[in-house]
């Protein structure tokens, strides 16, 4: 047998080495050419990268950044993270993309961006013998926040608005904006003030009465290229009063100046001081009212802000102890909301409590804020694309929308041209919500797409809302007939009129409502009713009429039904409290809020409410809380209130067990299907395939019942 030679081996091991190296030699290090932009809080990517592409499965990748002192951010080596020297600031935020190693990325993941990341960051590979071993990238860290805006006032014909955001990094600037997009000249330069890291800015602006009355606060942040816009419409009765009111005013003024003493001048303007005083409590008031579930789950210094308010004389001292003694902070801030609505003025409380609430926790203002801005966008948003149809049908002045939105550079300049240069309304319609649907962030641009329509063709708008209003009181009505089909026709004694005045409105056919009129009993002409009902063109809307006529002609069969159908949620509810009965003992926290307030609901007594608050553990306090449920006089009413309140205090307990019971009732099909199956082995090969589709790490429910089946 030949053998290969000594010396071709060695040759062929040579040539391999060499060419590897010069493979690997040939790549160089390369990072992106501009900054990586990020938020605080954001998870981000840097950027580094082998060109040719290579394998880094077995190289050394090196980041660091250099600060004041060098700092080992993530280490690569021998196929591993390597991370025992990392800097402590960056433990369990880093990873690189193992999977993509072999094809040259080692881009490095950082989660959970702080301010103080920010700088440049160096990729290092030391194995490469290439002379460009090495990038680096430049990571700029931001921080925005909402706008939030008040009413400050009026001065001369025009309102005094002021515009307020914290939390920003770097320096952020601010401009006023009317409803076209054009900068308003503010009362000064903005106030900026630093804390700690973050900028707080305010700017006021003095508005006269236009044709919408919308103004826009907008604050951006050129260097990371972010901005955030809070828009306010001020209604025109804010406004002061015409020119010719003024001017009348100002002869009667003067002739008060003249007859009348010193006291009266100082009179009229503390006049006006608490006329603008009363506009600001009544929208911080609003914002009260408005957000007073989030406030109660998410305020954490109510004890504070009732121990200010305490100072003021604006809650009694008794409850004010109470509000101190509570346990949790959900419990302090239902205390204070009570001793809010029990004001003598609620107005004037409520606006010295977001006054407070403002200086203490101030972020949760212009989250708040942002979140009230987001749903009204969301909301906009679905008002257009629900009736897209309608309106490109119906907009005649989608160029100049078009143009609007172009102002405000949410449509492109060529997208702006196209719309300008289409020959029919209809095509400029189509274009824009082409335009629309592009958009990066559509939901944004079709809200602003609504506002500007509101502005521009406001009776359309009305009339596609009184629509939508009337489809939807259809569908309930429609769905409370379907609902209750069986009783319907089993109670309902007046068929033959409901019939009659249904074929007056020319909803049913002249030979339905005849063999309705013919029937024999009740029940037959209730059975041929809802089967013209079913036939019906529009179904929905026939249905929608006679549960109209049957709430005119038989309001107490409607009543019933419908104390029938709360009765029924009652039990449902209750039945979900003795099911899962021991896994609510074990995993409620919040027993003694649960019972506090069923206590002030009058449904548990005052002694049983003491004892679940002095219990010592979680466990004891819901088994007294179980015991009181079992001993109350309508125990069903009870424990559909617990389930309410557990619901809003523990959702996901609730929605947990909740899908543990919609998983029993599949997995009691599966078991019946079993039994008609003759094939196991099949039919274990289909459950497991059902289990892939389910990570049972996540619900040990589904674990339980899926061994079930299979054992």
């Amino acid at each position: 047998m030949k053998t290969f030679p000594t010396s071709a081996v060695w040759c062929l091991g040579i040539l391999f080495i060499s060419v590897s190296l010069i493979t690997t030699g040939s790549s160089e290090v390369v990072g992106p050419a501009d900054p990586v932009v990020a938020l605080a809080g954001d998870d981000i990517i840097l950027p580094c990268s082998l060109k040719p592409s290579v394998s880094a499965e077995e190289m050394v990748v090196e980041w660091t950044r250099s600060n004041l002192r060098k700092e080992n951010v993530h280490l690569y080596r021998q196929g591993r993270d390597s991370n025992e020297d990392q800097s402590p600031s960056y433990s369990g935020r880093t990873s690189m993309f193992h999977e993509e190693l072999k094809n040259g990325n080692v881009s490095l993941k950082l989660t959970r961006v702080t301010l103080s990341d920010a700088g440049r960051y160096r990729c290092f590979i030391p194995t490469l013998t290439s002379q460009v071993k090495e990038t680096t990238v430049q990571l700029l860290v931001g921080a925005v926040s909402q706008p939030v805006i008040s009413i400050d006032g009026t001065k001369g014909w025009g309102v005094v608005l002021k515009c307020e955001s914290g939390g920003w990094f770097p320096e952020p600037e601010m401009e006023w904006l009317d409803s076209s997009g054009t900068i308003l000249p503010a009362d000064g330069p903005p106030e900026i003030h630093r804390e700690e890291d973050l900028y707080a800015v305010r700017r006021h602006v003095t508005v006269n009465q236009t044709d919408t009355n919308r103004f826009t606060c907008r604050v951006k942040q050129p260097e990371i290229n972010h901005l955030k816009e809070t828009e306010i419409h001020v209604p025109d009765e804010v406004f002061p009063k015409s020119q010719v009111g003024f001017i009348v005013g100002l002869i009667a003024a003067a002739v008060v100046v003249l007859t009348a003493s010193a006291g009266g001048v100082y009179w009229w303007r503390k006049h006006k001081e608490k006329q603008r005083q009363r506009l600001e409590e009544l929208c911080d008031a609003w914002f009260v009212d408005r957000h007073k579930d989030d406030l109660i789950q998410r305020v954490s210094e109510g004890k504070s802000i009732a121990s200010e308010l305490h100072k003021k004389d604006l809650i009694p001292d008794e409850m004010n102890s109470q509000i101190s003694a509570a346990g949790t902070r959900q419990d302090q801030m239902r205390l204070l909301f009570k001793a809010l609505e029990e004001a003598e003025n609620t107005t004037r409380v409520k606006s010295a409590f977001y006054r407070i609430l403002l200086r203490l926790e101030p972020y949760l203002v212009y989250h708040l804020e942002e979140q009230r801005q987001r749903l009204e966008e969301l909301r906009d948003a679905q008002f257009v694309t629900r009736h897209k149809d309608h309106l490109i049908q119906k907009v005649s002045k989608g160029e100049s929308i078009a143009s609007e939105l172009h102002q405000k550079d949410l449509i492109p300049d060529e997208m702006n041209s196209r719309i300008s240069a289409a020959r029919t309304s209809q095509d400029q319609m189509r274009l824009l919500f082409k335009a629309l649907e592009e958009a990066e962030d559509t939901t944004r641009v079709k809200s602003a797409f609504y506002r500007i329509l509101l502005d521009l063709e406001p009776d359309l708008v009305k009339d596609l809302k009184k629509k939508q209003r009337q489809r939807l009181e259809e569908r309930r009505d429609a769905w409370f007939v379907d609902r209750h089909k069986d009783h319907l026709i089993q109670k309902v004694s007046k068929g033959k009129s409901i019939a009659s005045e249904l074929h007056q409105k020319d909803l049913i056919p002249d030979e339905m409502n005849s063999q309705i009129s013919v029937a024999a009993t009740s029940q037959d002409q209730m059975r041929l009713l809802f089967k013209a009902l079913e036939e019906a063109e529009n179904t929905t809307r026939v249905k929608s009429a006679f549960y109209r006529i049957l709430l005119d002609l038989e309001p107490d069969i409607v009543k019933d039904l419908e104390k029938q159908r709360q009765r029924l949620e009652e039990l449902r509810e209750a039945l979900f409290v003795d099911r899962h009965k021991d896994d609510l003992i074990q995993k409620v926290s919040k027993g003694k809020s649960i019972a506090s307030e069923l206590h002030q609901k009058d449904l548990i007594p005052d002694e049983m409410n003491s004892q679940i608050s002095a219990a010592g553990t979680s466990q004891d306090q819901m088994r007294l809380l179980f015991l009181a449920l079992e001993e109350a006089e309508n125990t069903t009413r009870v424990k559909s209130a617990f389930y309410r309140i557990l619901l809003d205090l523990e959702p996901d307990i609730v929605k947990d067990l909740d899908i543990c019971d919609d998983l029993f009732g599949l997995f009691n099909l599966f078991e019946n299907l079993k039994k008609e199956i003759d094939d196991v082995t099949r039919e274990r090969g289909e459950l497991n395939n059902c289990m892939d589709f389910i990570d049972l790490s996540e619900n040990t429910c589904l674990k339980k019942y899926i061994h079930y089946i299979l054992h």
